[in-house]
């Protein structure tokens, strides 16, 4: 994994100007200049078939339990809804993964022994989720294909195509869409999070080191989020998530945090202790808490 550089509150004050210039997350424009690769059938013994929106969610592909979600203006993913979603609203789970690679098919992310293996795309293939998951949250997992990282990207590409998420899938409440990220998906969720158009957020090793300017800090307030990070993470310090909590407790008594001493999956070397995305993906009671939050009241 990359660590990106988190130097100054630059990108964070640029999602703030964002937002006050556009206010609504519909009316942010996709960012066309950044070069990706069309999902074809057959590409490395996929057989990957574009989403239609006018097309019903049933087109099958090798990828057990979930199917493929193409915008072509941002983001390919891998989407999963309950089998008796199909008459009633449901809470959606936009996923961010961290960096990596980046540039094998789609299936990478359902890959139990890749590089997000123990995320929940690839504990959804291989029947590994929680029950509490799989019965009552649809989930849609963007992928950076081509890109080391989604935080290298400009931040309306990804509010983009989380609303062409929730406007195509149209079990979507939207009034409970939840942000879960682990690692650069984590630091991204914090700044999204502040555009004040979700309901909440699961947020796994943070990775920025500065202090969250005044403006985000009240759109945070009162925002329900839950931060995992262990003490010997190899990649992010754990005081980044120490510094958020500690800034986020004066304002937001929401704010959860699970903070453990040595990594909880027993990693060592390189990635010792960056694994708490890991730990709460399988864990039923973040699932629980998630369906205990009110739906957003958006002004």
């Amino acid at each position: 994994m990359k660590a990106p550089i988190y130097a100054c509150a630059y990108t964070v004050l640029a999602v703030f100007q964002l937002c006050n210039q556009v206010g609504a997350l519909s009316s942010l424009n996709a960012y066309s200049d950044i070069s990706r690769r069309s999902l074809i059938a057959g590409t490395g013994g996929l057989l990957v078939s574009a989403f239609n929106p006018d097309q019903e969610l049933s087109i099958p592909i090798p990828i057990p339990n979930l199917q493929v979600l193409e915008d072509p203006d941002t983001y390919s993913s891998l989407l999963y809804r309950p089998p008796d979603s199909d008459e009633k609203k449901l809470p959606l789970i936009v996923f961010l993964h961290g960096a990596g690679k980046n540039q094998r098919d789609i299936s990478n992310l359902a890959d139990i022994q890749g590089e997000y293996g123990g995320l929940l795309p690839s504990l959804i293939a291989n029947n590994k989720a929680p029950k509490e998951l799989l019965d009552n949250f649809i989930v849609v997992s963007p992928y950076a294909f081509g890109t080391t990282s989604f935080y290298d990207e400009p931040r309306s590409k990804m509010l983009n195509f989380i609303s062409y998420a929730a406007k195509h899938i149209p079990q979507v409440d939207p009034s409970r869409i939840f942000l879960f990220g682990f690692s650069d998906g984590a630091t991204l969720s914090v700044e999204l999070l502040t555009t004040q158009r979700f309901a909440g957020g699961v947020i796994c090793s943070y990775g920025y080191t500065g202090i969250l300017p005044d403006l985000a800090l009240q759109r945070l307030a009162g925002l329900p989020l839950w931060v995992f990070h262990s003490a010997d993470d190899a990649i992010f310090r754990v005081q980044n998530s120490d510094q958020l909590v500690k800034s986020l407790m004066k304002d937001n008594g929401s704010t959860k945090y699970t903070r453990f001493d040595k990594d909880p999956e027993g990693f060592t070397g390189s990635v010792r202790g960056h694994t708490t995305g890991i730990t709460a993906s399988r864990d039923p009671h973040v699932y629980e808490w998630l369906l205990s939050i009110p739906p957003a009241k958006f002004s």
